[in-house]
């Protein structure tokens, strides 16, 4: 990627501190019930449209 030499310690830092984030995300533990998406019932079409 080409940018200004002045930019160049930040973008390598910006760098790290990305692959710090990714290498904690990789590690952390993900529960079953996070991932999965909340069920869509009718029920909540009506109850949003009757506040409106």
């Amino acid at each position: 990627m080409k940018m200004p030499l002045a930019f160049a310690d930040q973008f390598y830092v910006l760098r790290e501190h990305i692959g710090f984030v990714w290498q904690r995300l990789a590690q952390t533990p993900v529960a079953a019930h996070e991932t999965e998406a909340p069920a869509h019932t009718q029920a909540d079409d009506t109850a949003t449209h009757a506040d409106a």
